[in-house]
């Protein structure tokens, strides 16, 4: 808005005729008068904001009322603080926060390392871990690299594996049992395209893609076998929310994976002894920390996990235990 003094409203009003007599439009040096400019009974000339611009100094800006102001990040009633420009309808102004405010906080690409704690369970056959609760539990490690897009749509690849040594076994075919050590060491490939499906403040990420497994073992004096085998794997990511504050959120996670895959027996020198099939079959829960940092989402997280490895070609293994996650979402 412009407001003219009197003063200036009559050397303003001077200055049109002079121009209009020359042939040019009013205020050379600036844009010409558009409608809806008034003329109030106390003399103030009263024009929208951006019709003109003044060459007359008597004229004085009058900023508008609601000028918007730019934000890097929008904080809602509910504790959602969401980034700017991310698509929400609303310019990040909801009431309460739509799926695309809900979205923001995991668009962008995210790096996870998973410390895993597991414990072995050999079942079936004619051995049987023996669980002393010293030395049965081994640590492995998992990398998790993704992305998601602002319609939820994305990638994610998964490597990690255990290795359990010097493990207590129980060989149940003699008499007396006797008791022996045995080496395990597990391996995992996983790259899933994923979409990220909303239902209210949850959040549902489903995954499908290639997966590859090998299964390395060794009982006693045996000879080393592995299990090789790849095929397709399903996923599904539980994510719902419950305790936001303006930097931090804390949620309840929860997730399933499985897959029916193909392979083959290799003994030690790498020759093949059978074919057959391998299932490996996951779910864990836990909770979830993220908090604002560095422009991105520092990731914290704990679950209860377990694993099952079954085959045709050998017994069944249970892994079961702890994983603990440190990531960075950018």
């Amino acid at each position: 808005m412009i407001i003219a003094p009197r003063a200036g409203l009559l050397a303003i009003v001077a200055a049109c005729l002079a121009t209009m007599a020359s042939g040019a439009q009013p205020f050379d040096q600036g844009r010409p008068f558009e409608p809806g400019a008034t003329l109030t009974e106390d003399g103030m000339l009263i024009v929208p904001p951006g019709a003109m611009q003044p060459a007359h100094p008597a004229a004085v800006f009058a900023a508008p009322e609601d000028d918007p102001v730019a934000a890097e990040q929008q904080l809602f009633a509910n504790g959602l603080v969401v980034p700017i420009g991310y698509g929400c309808p609303t310019e990040g102004h909801c009431d309460t926060p739509c799926v695309a405010c809900r979205q923001s906080q995991f668009t962008g690409w995210s790096a996870a390392v998973d410390l895993l704690i597991y414990e072995p369970y050999w079942a079936g056959g004619t051995r049987t871990f023996y669980h002393d609760g010293d030395t049965d539990a081994a640590a492995g490690v998992r990398l998790t690299v993704g992305h998601e897009s602002s319609h939820g749509g994305g990638m994610e690849l998964r490597v990690g594996g255990v290795d359990f040594n010097d493990l207590e076994y129980v060989e149940t075919a003699t008499s007396p049992n006797q008791l022996g050590l045995a080496n395990l060491t597990t391996f995992q490939f996983d790259f899933d395209l994923t979409q990220r499906v909303w239902i209210g403040d949850s959040s549902i990420v489903l995954g499908v893609g290639p997966r590859a497994g090998m299964l390395n073992y060794q009982f006693g004096i045996d000879p080393e076998m592995q299990l090789n085998a790849g095929g397709l794997g399903l996923a599904a990511t539980l994510h719902r929310p419950f305790w936001r504050s303006p930097k931090t959120q804390f949620a309840a996670v929860g997730f399933g994976r499985g897959s029916i895959m193909g392979g083959n027996v290799e003994n030690a020198a790498g020759q093949q002894v059978a074919d057959g099939t391998l299932s490996i079959l996951e779910a864990g829960f836990g909770l979830e920390m993220r908090r604002q940092c560095w422009g991105g989402d520092l990731v914290g997280r704990i679950m209860y996990e377990s694993q099952w490895w079954d085959s045709n070609l050998m017994s069944k293994v249970y892994l079961d235990g702890l994983s603990l996650r440190v990531g960075y979402q950018w």
